[in-house]
């Protein structure tokens, strides 16, 4: 049930945002599969440009993979990740060498893009995160321990602010809990 809810927030969104590294490891379609309903674009943050060739997102027909990645990237490498199907988008690097958020969101909307679902992992949330740039997370708790990534990339202080959930509702939704929570910066 908790995937179905998953997939109709994906209906609900313009775009699908991951990093390279769940990209690698899980190799996702990023479609909407299990509701009626249209495919977001899919977006990959890959500052240094490391998207295997076979990945299944850019054989993808109805929405070209937009690729992030920051300007320090060598021409030769962007068109070769061109010619495999993807659209390069160049952003300024941020203070860890990442794809910077705001101007990757400025370019976004440009485009006419206005709501993302940023669906994992780390990294890509903790980066939002940092940024201030995110207007409600939905977390899902499944009673199955699996081990895994950890959810954030380090604790959530920033500049002395503490990063809390507020307001905080929950549901069950199957054998899963459904937490939705609006982030609040407190300072410390």
């Amino acid at each position: 049930q908790s995937m179905v809810l998953t997939h109709r927030i994906r209906s609900s969104c313009d775009a699908i945002a991951i990093g390279i590294n769940t990209l690698i490891v899980d190799n996702p379609q990023l479609t909407v599969r299990l509701v009626e309903g249209n495919n977001p674009q899919p977006i990959i943050l890959d500052s240094r440009l490391r998207i295997p060739p076979q990945a299944r997102i850019l054989r993808r027909k109805d929405h070209r993979c937009l690729l992030a990645c920051t300007n320090k990237n060598k021409t030769e490498r962007i068109v070769e990740v061109q010619e495999l199907g993807a659209e390069v988008i160049r952003c300024r690097p941020d203070y860890k060498d990442r794809v910077d958020i705001p101007h990757l969101l400025d370019q976004l909307g440009k485009k006419g893009i206005r709501s993302i679902m940023v669906e994992g992992g780390s990294q890509v949330i903790t980066s939002f995160l940092e940024s201030r740039l995110v207007d409600q997370m939905i977390i899902t708790i499944a009673p199955l321990l699996v081990g895994g990534l950890p959810i954030l990339a380090q604790p959530t202080v920033v500049n002395g602010a503490q990063l809390r959930l507020n307001p905080l509702t929950f549901r069950s939704c199957g054998p899963d809990i459904i937490v939705w929570a609006q982030p609040q910066w407190y300072e410390s």
